[in-house]
């Protein structure tokens, strides 16, 4: 708030230029060019500034652009730098011009991690610690040392791996400051897209995975039998509530740090519109249950004002209906419509109700769950007019506590979002997603494609996907690479490319079409041929684990077990940690963090601190 003495300022400069018939911003352009007027005035009057108003000006500009104090060199140079600029330009522009060229300087655009002090006997030096305290800060977080650690460099307590270590301890513990996972999903969800935790955690594991590429993949709205929408205007729509759902489930098993690789690959448990916390969750439900048992044999469906009058108290009390008067009868209508539909035919309903402004939630389809109704199922809430006629549905019995489990799903690679992440506009990617599991989780190598190849997979109305890859990619000019990919990402054919569970595949060609929808409320029927899922696990470094797969669960099982992948995965996290690819100098650094995460029961926080007070991120050479 403004002090008395400005606030009065303010006031005597409005009643000065304020004439009858003004609008509010031509009074703020006076107001302001009095100001400006008057500051012009003062600047002009007080002369040159001397060298002690230019030191105060130059520690200034560097606190605010550097961080930190000049040297003395810095500061002559510049007093100098300044008295030049001045000397050729009015004294605003010479300001403007010393600040421009400190933006443009290498320390501000680029982050200095050179190595200071007296080698060591291997020519290394390690950093300084005002050097160390940014490259920890920022491999943490997305915000530069906050106090504590600026302290510590002052107070030289950032020399040793300990001081590293309490430092890297204490960031990753922190829970008092909030980070903005994805600012795209943020801002079309209900929901909130953050995260407490040092948010590069969770963007390892998002980088690694890549699932929030599911935005940048366009799918066929009819194809979807209505419920996927595309990301536009203001909203990541389907894509974007599936890319938080996976945030979720990875922050889940991030947060709990325990075993986290193997839990992120087989864990069965996920979110699904949990838009609200269980206890909340459980308090709506609870409240509705109580409102349907009292009102479910009244006239709500014929008198709806008269039943919402008597028993007005005793629904304002049930906070989570939002009713605060007799004014809105229809919502009353829409509720026990819901209510009936879910109460009444023994499901759970979920707890945002369908006519809320802004519901988008349409995806549970996508985990091969039922649907919830859709936000025109129960009419306007404005009228009281009962929806009588209405098509049966089976919808979702929503399970409060979350996460909770699904069938045939087990693990990030199996969610939604990464299924689709990995897929075509209109076709699953086997190839791809067998690519991804061979170089991200096996260590291996997949050459490019020659250029030679037109690597297109051949139209056939017959016959499913996998058997028109096969056919092109069997020949042995084509196997050498494809042994590589096909065996792993086959298995995967058990889900759609909207990630949906099946056993049959559609040949989705008018030569095979059965019923013809109007791509609005009904949808095309095709007739469809049996998905064959199985493939082959190799480079695993294990006979045991190695060998035919009859799914995905099955592979993804085995994968969780082998050494291999979880020492790959600790290869990718020290490139995204380390921001560089590994040397065969760092090989210890990489049994070290290997070994700590297999001592501390598979802590992913054991893996960073061992990354980061390593040999590697500590000096330079």
């Amino acid at each position: 708030p403004l002090s008395d003495d400005e606030m009065a300022v303010i006031a005597s400069t409005i009643k000065k230029h304020r004439k009858q018939g003004d609008r509010h911003v031509q009074i703020i352009e006076k107001c302001l060019a009095d100001w400006q007027a008057d500051w012009q005035a003062q600047r002009e009057s007080a002369g040159g500034a001397d060298e002690t108003l230019m030191t105060a000006f130059i520690m200034e500009l560097y606190s605010q652009i550097f961080e930190r104090n000049p040297t003395d060199s810095e500061l002559t140079e510049n007093i100098e730098q300044f008295k030049l600029y001045a000397s050729k330009l009015d004294r605003q522009k010479a300001i403007a011009k010393l600040v421009e060229s400190h933006v443009l300087s290498t320390e501000f655009a680029y982050r200095n991690e050179f190595g200071e002090g007296e080698p060591d006997e291997h020519g290394r030096r390690m950093m300084s610690p005002r050097n160390a305290s940014y490259a920890l800060a920022y491999a943490l977080t997305d915000a530069s040392p906050d106090e504590i650690l600026v302290k510590a460099v002052e107070e030289e307590r950032l020399h040793s791996r300990e001081d590293y270590e309490r430092e890297v301890r204490r960031i990753l513990s922190q829970r008092d400051q909030w980070y903005l996972i994805d600012e795209n999903v943020q801002a079309a969800n209900l929901n909130a897209s953050v995260t407490n935790q040092p948010i590069r955690k969770l963007r390892f594991f998002r980088e690694f995975f890549g699932y929030a590429g599911c935005l940048k993949v366009f799918k066929d709205f009819p194809r979807s039998n209505g419920y996927y929408r595309n990301p536009g205007r203001g909203s990541q729509a389907t894509p974007g509530w599936l890319t938080l759902e996976a945030d979720r489930f990875v922050t889940l098993h991030v947060e709990n740090d325990e075993n986290v690789f193997e839990k992120l690959l087989t864990s069965d448990e996920f979110f699904v519109y949990h838009d609200k916390e269980n206890e909340d969750g459980r308090k709506v439900i609870e409240e509705w249950r109580e409102v349907y048992l009292r009102l479910k044999d009244t006239d709500w469906i014929n008198n709806p004002e008269q039943v919402l009058a008597e028993n007005i108290d005793f629904i304002k009390e049930r906070k989570s209906m939002k009713t605060k008067d007799t004014s809105r009868p229809g919502e009353l209508v829409n509720y026990m419509h819901y209510f009936e539909e879910s109460f009444g035919k023994g499901r759970t309903p979920f707890t945002t109700i369908p006519w809320a402004h802004g519901y988008t939630f349409h995806h549970a389809p996508f985990y091969s769950l039922p649907p919830t109704p859709s936000i025109g199922r129960y009419g306007s809430w404005k009228s009281t007019k009962y929806q009588a006629n209405v098509v049966e549905r089976e919808f979702w019995d929503y399970p409060v506590e979350q996460p909770f489990k699904i069938p045939n799903r087990m693990g990030i690679l199996t969610h939604p979002a990464w299924l689709i992440a990995h897929s075509s506009n209109f076709h699953t990617d086997p190839i791809r997603r067998g690519k991804w599991i061979r170089e991200k989780l096996l260590a291996g190598l997949v050459p490019d494609i020659p250029i030679t190849v037109d690597a297109q997979v051949p139209e056939d109305p017959h016959k499913t996907l996998r058997q028109r890859v096969d056919s092109v990619t069997n020949a042995d000019a084509c196997w050498k690479c494809h042994s590589r990919m096909n065996p792993l990402g086959m298995a995967f054919e058990i889900y759609d490319d909207f990630g949906r569970f099946r056993s049959r595949e559609p040949l989705e060609n008018e030569e095979h079409l059965i019923k013809r929808g109007d791509g609005k409320s009904t949808f095309d029927v095709y007739d469809t041929l049996p998905v064959l899922t199985t493939g082959e696990l190799s480079g695993t470094g294990s006979a045991e684990l190695d060998g035919p797969v009859d799914g995905p669960l099955d592979m993804i099982e085995r994968l969780a077990k082998s050494e291999r992948v979880r020492q790959s995965i600790i290869r990718h996290a020290f490139r995204f940690f380390m921001g560089r690819n590994e040397m065969l100098s760092d090989s210890q650094t990489l049994i070290d963090a290997d070994q700590a995460y297999v001592e501390s029961n598979g802590s992913f926080k054991a893996v960073i601190v061992s990354l980061l007070t390593s040999d590697s991120f500590m000096y330079r050479k």
